[in-house]
Formats: C-alpha cells, structure tokens, sequence
C-alpha cells in the first residue's frame, strides 16, 4: 500500500469518535483484567490452603470442598464472561460507528471527484472553444 493511501485512511477516521469510546473500552479491558489476575491468585492461595487442609479430612469432606471450589470457578468465569460480552460490544459499536463513518467519506470522495472530474472536463472544453474562436 502507498504511503499516500495510508495517510488517507488515517485522514479519514473519525478521531474524535475513537477517543470518546477509547476511556469506555480501557474500562472493559481492565475489569477483565483485573478478573483475571485476581482468580489466578485467588487459586494460587486456595491450592496451598486446599493442600494442608485436605490432609486433615475425609474423602467425602475433600469432594465437597471440590465442588465448592468449582462452583466458585464457574461463578468467577460466568463473570469474565460477561465482562468480555461487554467489551467485544462496545468495541464492535466502535467499529460500526469507525465503517460508517469511512463509508460515508468514501460517497463523499466520490461525489467530489465526479465534481471534479466534470469541472476539468468542462475546463478542457472551454479552452478548446477559446483556442478556436481567437
């Protein structure tokens, strides 16, 4: 791709409208990451707790704890779920608004380049008419 090409894309994104909804995504993405980081501590400490209590009980006592231990798993993951539902939303309304907004400076482009073109058509004639009248 040209440089020139680039910079136009550049040009033609809606800055503006990337920097309103960037705080709204940086948002998202560090609910999950915070949610991410803290469920990986949070088994770190229960697998040192879980082994120096499973030591001390019975069978049945250890699946229980198990089971716990993975209905809290499910719950934490039910969550980083939905917060990244949120984020990939916001971030495809983002893209949405970012392809409308290039679609329309495409028409746009276009409508000024037929605008164009007809003016150095119409400036071509005229120096034709010019050059045959003198």
């Amino acid at each position: 791709m040209a440089l020139g090409a680039i910079f136009t894309v550049l040009a033609s994104i809606p800055w503006r409208d990337v920097i309103e909804t960037a705080p709204k995504i940086a948002e998202g993405g560090s609910k999950l990451w915070n949610m991410v980081s803290r469920r990986k501590n949070i088994n770190e400490e229960s697998e040192y707790k879980d082994s120096n209590i499973k030591k001390k009980m019975t069978e049945i006592e250890i699946v229980k704890l198990d089971i716990d231990s993975l209905k809290e798993n499910i719950d934490d993951l039910n969550l980083q779920m939905q917060v990244s539902a949120d984020l990939i939303k916001d971030l495809t309304q983002n893209n949405l608004v970012l392809i409308e907004k290039i679609e329309n400076n495409r028409s746009a482009n276009f409508r000024i380049n037929l605008i164009l073109g007809f003016l150095f058509l119409t400036s071509i004639a005229l120096n034709i008419v010019i050059i045959f009248i003198r």
